[in-house]
């Protein structure tokens, strides 16, 4: 399992930070244009820091250098 630093805008005080805590993201990763596309999922575990840097843990080995474009994030649910 690799470790690696995610930034997410806009997360930058306490309240919007634990509402990221938990939840599920997943990375494609493009073989080019004749195969399917692979998604790596992973979680965020825990913050780095105060200015919205987050730790997340994916299931596979992920460089850093190919997550320079985006992460998709699924927020939790909230249970009422």
């Amino acid at each position: 399992m690799s470790k690696v630093r995610i930034r997410i805008n806009g997360a930058n005080n306490e309240k919007k930070q634990k509402i990221f805590l938990g939840s599920k993201i997943f990375y494609v990763v493009s073989n080019g244009l004749k195969k399917k596309p692979k998604t790596i999922w992973g979680k965020i575990i825990s913050l780095h820091g105060r200015n919205g840097i987050f730790l997340a843990k994916f299931k596979r080995q992920v460089s850093p250098v190919e997550l320079t474009s985006f992460v998709y994030i699924i927020p939790k649910p909230f249970h009422l």
